[in-house]
């Protein structure tokens, strides 16, 4: 076969129709053994591959016991690490007492309890890097976390940098963070390689790419002793907690995580300067799934409803404006209630009108929520549209 003619095909030629349906009978396969290369071709779909000790285990099982075991998922809620951090957990007397802790031996804060448990230390090492044809000797020193002790709490401080050894003494190249996100991405590719039997890693994988977020991208303006590297394991576990539940549930989360906060400038998206870039694309990609309509004619969400949207996703920022990445914090005064009392987020007849934040309140008189509790209860509102209106959940 001529390979180059084979692969040479026209724009006229090719249909666009959809494929024929499969020849013969499918018949619902509820019990019984599968074969060898019907249990390979289930896990290979399902894992990343399989290793012989499971085509072995699992041969003797019946389909439904191997279904069940697939869609197992006994990862950890990050929250039970989260919700046990101080208010202040970027400031000297947590960051001295971690460190005294994982330098006596103690994993506090239920870092222990984690499942699959946090990436560490492994990167205090030297190692040799020719640059501009000089042969140098570079060193990674962790102060603040001793080897084979989880990272993802401890804030790098000013002792942990890179030490080119060759020319002797310290030289402050880089931070520490570099090891530690070198860490991070050695640890997500050691859930996949040595995955259990479950689909659990290839949906965090799935969910990763569905809900994209980068540790790169930052409005804290430095790099130095933040937390977003240790942010990326939390937003990661997140996914992989909730890579098998509910839609709604991820989701909700994923809106008002400070990963994706950040990452799509819903951070800085205030009632002084509104972003509409989270607010675009919650309903274009993760909720509604259509492009926006020019006029409102019912067909589909208007440019007036991403405005109305981003006025309710208005306030929700991290608990702190520079090292603060791990938990969200919604702040009333950066909060759109409205100029007046009335003001509230009209949305297009594709929402069947519905107005959303009418409690009284006003930009000018946001003591008055106490707490945020009403503000907060905005987003809560537009999801119990979504996920509420059969109409708007088949579009």
């Amino acid at each position: 076969m001529n390979r180059r003619n084979f692969l040479k095909v026209s724009r006229k030629s090719a249909s666009l129709s959809a494929p024929p349906p499969p020849i013969g009978n499918l018949n619902l396969y509820t019990s019984g053994k599968l074969s060898k290369p019907e249990l390979i071709h289930l896990f290979k779909r399902t894992m990343y591959g399989l290793k012989y000790s499971d085509l072995t285990l699992y041969s003797n099982k019946n389909l439904p016991e191997i279904i069940a075991q697939l869609l197992t998922n006994d990862a950890t809620d990050p929250d039970l690490v989260l919700s046990q951090l101080p208010d202040k957990y970027w400031e000297a007397p947590f960051i001295d007492k971690l460190k005294a802790d994982l330098f006596a031996g103690k994993i506090p804060y239920n870092l222990d309890k984690m499942v699959p448990p946090p990436p560490e230390n492994y990167y205090n090492e030297e190692y040799y890097w020719p640059r501009n044809t000089q042969n140098e000797f570079w060193q990674i020193i962790d102060d603040d976390v001793p080897e084979g002790k989880p990272f993802v709490l401890s804030r790098a401080s000013e002792k942990s940098i890179v030490s080119k050894i060759s020319t002797g003494g310290y030289s402050k190249i880089h931070r520490v963070d570099y090891g530690r996100w070198t860490s991070k991405l050695a640890w997500r590719y050691h859930q996949m390689i040595l995955q259990q039997t479950s689909i659990r890693e290839k949906m965090t994988l799935f969910w990763s790419n569905f809900f994209p977020t980068s540790s790169s991208k930052t409005y804290l303006g430095t790099y130095e002793g933040n937390f977003q590297h240790h942010n990326g394991y939390f937003y990661d576990q997140l996914l992989r907690f909730h890579s098998l539940g509910n839609y709604r549930t991820l989701l909700r989360k994923v809106t008002t995580h400070p990963q994706m906060l950040n990452f799509l400038d819903g951070i800085v998206n205030n009632v002084q300067n509104p972003n509409q870039n989270y607010g675009r694309e919650l309903q274009e990609v993760y909720a509604i799934g259509l492009t926006p309509s020019a006029v409102d004619d019912g067909s589909s969400y208007t440019e007036q409803d991403v405005i109305e949207l981003s006025r309710i996703l208005s306030g929700w920022e991290s608990d702190h404006a520079q090292y603060g990445l791990l938990r969200e914090k919604f702040t009333p005064l950066k909060h759109d209630y409205g100029k007046t009392t009335s003001d509230t987020k009209k949305l297009s007849s594709f929402y069947n009108n519905k107005e959303i934040g009418n409690h009284g309140i006003s930009n000018s008189t946001y003591q008055l929520d106490t707490n945020g509790t009403k503000g907060k209860a905005e987003l809560d509102e537009y999801f119990n549209l979504i996920f509420s209106d059969t109409r708007l959940q088949k579009s």
